[in-house]
């Protein structure tokens, strides 16, 4: 009997497998977000799918693959998991009809054979597809003798931390309902289908019929909305559609990264809000508002000095008009080389009035660096301060325009701008090396 198979076999070798097979995973449950549906919300329509392309066609695929359909069905499972867990090593679990066990009629046993069990599938984007198909089916034989594990046993042995898995994995592989009725000798009523799940975040079930695949979704409403579970059930899909596509072929496991067009889509929207008016089209717009309203207000101040805002907008005047002279226009690149000082922010604001990038760099940096920076971003000009000058002259052959506070103050000039020094909020505007190796620029 099915009881008899169980105890025989050996409760320390069943441990020893668990925890082997569940050694060092994390916890990556899906459910975060309260949808506020309440438990009592009217019953609504159910959540499925049915698979364009017909079974027997997935059924050929799998079988060269060497698995059956409902290991292939959960491998696409796992790998959207993987996209939605951002996670390489991806857990599940899985109702298992335990019918392969060695007990006289268990293929006609029910309810006492299903057992739920964690699936791990571990990704490497490197191995080919055909890799994944070959632990799926290793895997079958390993397990199936180790099964009738319970749940709680399973996760004392995992030693994880919150829930083992919260996501249902079922593949329905029933007969058809007048041959299956015959078989058991009573008939089976259904019950009127709700999308909800009272124990996991989101459940799975895949059930064939003559012709072809349909996918059950059900949800638990206090950790996902009923958009986001569609938006699970269609990108299963488009999973599955994947592997059917590439499992035949020398596609890697990173191919399966490629989200559907429904989920890259809001992915697309959540990133951008509502376009809004805002105040000043440009940064220093802002600036200067201010210092036509607050001109005495202090600006910017270092080691004891400072410039109000109407002082730090007429220096930065003056020497964009230096800028320009040179021919600095929208589009150009100007490397702003200093160290703290009053003269920085000036810089920077003189380089935005004439439409240009600027491009702060920090003084202190190697000589082979800054040349490199400079290089790599095509730079028009520099501006420095004169206890520079000497160091960049050296490894620099490109104009360089040096300035004081001091020598700025006196000599106030209007800045006219004409129509190369307009900027559009969709130019250039900044540009900054990142730190390390690598040496990549971000532009903003």
């Amino acid at each position: 009997s099915v009881v008899d198979f169980i105890e025989a076999q050996d409760k320390h070798v069943t441990e020893a497998y668990w925890r082997s097979y569940l050694s060092g995973i994390v916890s990556t449950p899906i459910g975060s977000i309260n949808s506020n549906v309440p438990s009592t919300a009217p019953c609504e329509e159910p959540l499925e799918m049915v698979f364009k392309i017909p079974l027997a066609d997935v059924s050929n695929v799998a079988q060269r693959a060497g698995v059956t359909v409902a290991e292939f069905t959960k491998l696409a499972w796992a790998a959207t998991l993987r996209k939605y867990t951002r996670q390489n090593d991806v857990v599940f679990g899985q109702v298992l009809a335990n019918r392969d066990i060695p007990v006289k009629d268990a293929d006609r046993i029910l309810g006492p054979l299903l057992s739920t069990v964690p699936c791990r599938v571990k990704f490497d984007d490197a191995a080919l597809l055909s890799s994944l198909m070959s632990g799926i089916e290793l895997e079958r034989g390993d397990m199936m003798c180790h099964t009738h594990a319970s749940l709680i046993d399973l996760k004392r042995w995992s030693a994880v931390e919150g829930d083992l898995f919260d996501t249902l994995f079922v593949f329905q592989n029933m007969p058809g309902e007048t041959a299956f009725e015959d078989s058991i000798g009573f008939s089976v009523l259904e019950t009127e289908a709700t999308p909800y799940s009272l124990e996991y975040t989101f459940e799975l079930i895949v059930e064939p019929n003559e012709f072809e695949l349909i996918a059950h979704a059900l949800y638990k409403p206090s950790m996902v909305s009923r958009t986001q579970a569609r938006l699970m059930l269609d990108e299963f899909e488009h999973t599955l559609d994947q592997l059917y596509t590439l499992v035949e072929t020398d596609a890697s496991v990173c191919a399966l990264w490629e989200l559907s067009p429904a989920q890259t889509k809001f992915i697309k929207d959540a990133s951008f809000g509502p376009e809004m008016d805002l105040p000043y089209e440009l940064l220093h717009h802002a600036f200067e508002e201010w210092a036509e309203k607050r001109p005495d207000a202090r600006a910017i101040e270092f080691e004891g000095e400072w410039l109000s805002y109407e002082e730090l907008n007429k220096q930065a005047n003056t020497l964009a008009c230096e800028l320009v002279a040179m021919g600095v226009c929208v589009g150009s690149r100007v490397a702003v080389i200093m160290e703290r000082c009053l003269e920085f922010p000036i810089g920077l604001l003189a380089v935005l009035k004439v439409g240009a990038v600027m491009m702060p760099i920090d003084a202190s940096f190697p000589a082979d660096r800054i040349l490199y920076i400079l290089v790599d971003a095509n730079a028009t000009c520099v501006i420095t301060t004169g206890p520079h000058l000497p160091f960049i002259q050296e490894f620099s052959g490109i104009p360089i325009v040096v300035f004081s506070s001091e020598t700025l103050a006196p000599l106030p000039k209007t800045f006219e701008v004409s129509t190369n020094n307009v900027a559009s909020p969709d130019d250039e505007a900044y540009i900054v090396y990142t730190s390390g190796s690598t040496d990549q620029w971000i532009l903003v």
